[in-house]
């Protein structure tokens, strides 16, 4: 049973690692290295997926504590 106060605290934690990548980035174009690799990939559809995660959670119908 997911309780409405976990679903604050893992918002705030996507944002923090959010934040981490965001900073590692600031001067780079790429994740790792000069040139284009998996990782920068990754990258993007982590962000696009916990951006859209962060947007909708909770889910309508999902299980919080009453």
């Amino acid at each position: 049973m997911r309780l409405p106060q976990d679903v604050d605290l893992a918002r705030q934690a996507c944002r923090e690692m959010l934040m981490v990548l965001e900073r590692h980035m600031q001067e780079r174009e790429y994740v790792v290295g000069d040139r284009l690799s998996v990782a920068d990939f990754s990258r993007d559809m982590l962000v696009v997926i916990t951006e859209q995660a962060l947007s909708t959670w909770p889910c309508s119908g999902s299980q919080t504590a009453d």
